[in-house]
């Protein structure tokens, strides 16, 4: 596994940001981001390696502040380490905390 200040070093994650926004998904979890809901293996398969339990996000279950405290949230805010984060927050990332699309030179 990576060192956590490997991994923050490279990562701003949006989702602690002022404008970044936690998301509900279809079926009442209340997921980081967006694009570890539409990409969610990438959390269930960091939950597995972490020994965290992805039930810790459901809504239906908990609530948001209980999710916020709950260990798989701690330990993801820790370490951020995921493909899609890796993607989609890293200094590597070209999308602004909007989603849109910045310019690139190819």
């Amino acid at each position: 596994m990576k060192r956590i200040e490997d991994t923050l070093t490279t990562i701003s994650p949006k989702c602690l940001q002022n404008t970044g926004k936690a998301f509900i998904g279809a079926t009442g979890e209340l997921w980081p981001c967006c694009w570890l809901y539409s990409q969610r293996r990438d959390l269930e398969i960091w939950a597995e390696q972490n020994d965290c339990d992805m039930g810790d996000i459901d809504m239906n279950k908990y609530t948001i502040q209980e999710i916020q405290s709950s260990k798989l949230m701690k330990e993801f805010n820790k370490s951020f380490d995921t493909p899609t984060c890796k993607k989609e927050c890293s200094g590597e990332s070209h999308w602004t905390k909007r989603g849109h699309l910045t310019s690139v030179t190819v």
